[in-house]
């Protein structure tokens, strides 16, 4: 392979990377702000998913921590944990 070649790959590449990113934080907002139209109550792995964080991280939150212009309030429903999203 030309070094020409490897180059204008590995360019083609770098772009399609940064376009991707781009699309998934503006897919994670639009989640985010579905979930808190639709007044859903978010599991702990349903918001680690959304957020790209584990499960037991979202879990060790404390009440109303913000992130990305969001507001995440505890519920808990029985033993278990679940989050209200707002926006602040």
């Amino acid at each position: 392979m030309r070094k020409e070649d490897f180059i204008n790959m590995l360019s083609e590449v770098i772009s399609k990377s940064v376009a991707t990113q781009s699309k998934s934080v503006l897919n994670t907002l639009e989640e985010l702000h579905n979930a808190m139209d639709k007044k859903w109550l978010l599991t702990n792995e349903q918001l680690g998913i959304l957020l790209g964080m584990s499960k037991s991280t979202i879990a060790s939150k404390p009440d109303g921590w913000v992130r990305i212009g969001f507001r995440y309030t505890k519920i808990k429903e029985g033993s278990m944990t679940l989050w209200r999203v707002s926006q602040y």
